[in-house]
């Protein structure tokens, strides 16, 4: 789900279990601004909201890009309108 211009619903398959990972978003499936890394835990599925960046107003469609430590990463993208 999308609440446009202020927060994203994301949901997750296949994460690495082990090393970090860092998310972005950006108007492209590159570069962009860093939302958030961390750690990989025990579970590779899980449900998450995330903050768009204020950069990000108005811009649709946003691209949203995970970058792990072990060199894979996985990209996709939304319309920033709101969804319910």
């Amino acid at each position: 789900w999308v609440d446009a211009d202020l927060k994203v619903g994301v949901r997750t398959y296949g994460f690495p279990t082990t090393g970090t990972y860092t998310v972005s978003m950006g108007v492209g499936p590159r570069g962009g601004t860093i939302i958030t890394s961390g750690d990989c835990g025990a579970s590779t599925s899980f449900a998450v909201i995330y903050d768009i960046p204020a950069a990000l107003k108005g811009v649709s469609p946003i691209y949203i890009r995970v970058d792990f430590s072990n060199g894979t990463w996985g990209v996709n993208w939304f319309y920033n309108l709101t969804t319910k």
